[in-house]
């Protein structure tokens, strides 16, 4: 059975030694708002995922159980900036593919497509 992302969040969370009113003061959202991730209730935003990761010591990749490469993100990012990014890397003629809502990957279209 894969482990949803609110139970790994409470486990990640409960780790660290982090309360879910540290939590959500550390992100500047609601207590009830970490508790409705840790049911399911729903997700955070993608924006706030790296900031997370953050504040409990861990990669982005643990946080959404991704195996851990050499390359890892942890760290808030500006969404601003990513959509720039991904409109840049669009109008070049590369084609994105995304996994699991966050770590992205592009080819040329040609490569994409054959």
């Amino acid at each position: 059975m894969v482990e949803s992302f609110g139970d790994r969040l409470k486990e990640l969370r409960k780790s660290a030694g982090v309360t879910q009113s540290k939590l959500a003061e550390t992100l500047g959202v609601h207590l009830q708002t970490v508790s409705k991730w840790e049911r399911g209730v729903c997700e955070p935003d993608l924006s706030v995922l790296g900031e997370i990761a953050s504040s409990l010591g861990v990669t982005l990749e643990k946080l959404l159980g991704q195996k851990e490469g050499e390359c890892t993100y942890a760290g808030a990012f500006d969404a601003a900036e990513l959509g720039k990014a991904l409109a840049a890397a669009l109008s070049s003629g590369f084609v994105l593919f995304v996994r699991s809502g966050v770590r992205l990957a592009s080819a040329p279209a040609s490569a994409a497509s054959g």
